[in-house]
């Protein structure tokens, strides 16, 4: 009976509520949930990559032919959308599937073309105050790493508390 309740709360929550893609405003799939795909984006804009800012000659001055930014920002986008949802919604899963993207469409050819075995890597998340930690519930820095370690597991995350910040 509890799971019948539950599914009908959930359906009345979602006709409500739909849960949309940020970037394509397409709805996301029970089979997203399933996959354990979380976030705001739909799988198929997630497995795009980072075309959320749209091209990089919109956002990289003149002159400057690279960049190693793991997020191309450009104001009122997919991007600026999901990272206010991770700062301000207390949306951590956003937080993992920002990092799943990263390790995924960024870091994956940076640890080919440098040679740099994940094995012998360690994340360290920038530590925020215990105060902010105590109203937010959680560090924006470290979910992106969990969902980096999540592609990577062989990369370790520093353990909280070895860094404090005052």
């Amino acid at each position: 009976m509890r799971d019948i309740s539950s599914t009908i709360l959930e359906g009345a929550r979602q006709w409500i509520f739909p849960q949309t893609c940020a970037m394509c405003g397409r709805l996301r799939t029970e089979a997203a949930n399933i996959s354990g795909t979380q976030g705001m984006l739909c799988p198929l804009c997630e497995s795009k990559g980072f075309d959320l800012a749209g091209p990089l000659d919109r956002v990289l001055p003149e002159g400057l032919q690279s960049v190693q930014a793991g997020f191309p920002f450009v104001r009122d986008g997919p991007l600026q959308e999901m990272l206010h949802a991770l700062k301000y919604q207390i949306r951590p899963d956003v937080g993992e599937q920002l990092g799943r993207m990263v390790a995924i469409h960024r870091m994956a050819s940076w640890l080919e073309d440098s040679n740099i075995e994940p094995s012998k890597s360690l994340f360290i998340a920038v530590p925020i105050h215990w105060r902010r930690r105590l109203g937010r519930g959680y560090n924006q820095s470290e979910t992106i790493a969990r969902g980096i370690q999540a592609v990577f597991p062989e990369l370790e995350i520093l353990p909280r508390g070895v860094f404090v910040r005052r």
